[in-house]
């Protein structure tokens, strides 16, 4: 899925950023490491067009940047969120087709690179 970065927060409390992306049928909310961005060489700025991917299979790794793992953890049916924990870190996406196709318990994936 192809999306924008419309906001990027220091957490204050760690060494972490947390990178909102808005795409058409989805807003997703996802916290990652610094060290992680600056390893990848991905520059996590407001208005980057970036492409990502939740899925349950790893697939092709060699196409992305960063892909992290977790666990869904948790739906909320009003607001149609989804939320993951990435090794502890959050992974919250808003959107009607992730809400319909993803369970608690689920093992997913995200994936995201530079477009």
């Amino acid at each position: 899925m192809i999306g924008k970065i419309v906001d990027v927060n220091d957490l204050g409390y760690a060494l972490v950023k947390r990178l909102t992306i808005s795409s058409g049928n989805a807003e997703v909310e996802v916290e990652v490491p610094v060290r992680v961005l600056q390893e990848a060489n991905f520059y996590a700025v407001k208005d980057r067009d970036v492409e990502f991917e939740v899925s349950h299979e790893v697939g092709d790794l060699d196409k992305w940047q960063i892909v992290m793992s977790g666990e869904v953890y948790l739906k909320n049916e009003k607001e149609k969120l989804v939320f993951s924990s990435l090794g502890g870190l959050r992974l919250a996406i808003k959107s009607e087709e992730f809400y319909r196709d993803l369970k608690v318990g689920d093992k997913i994936y995200f994936k995201l690179r530079s477009v």
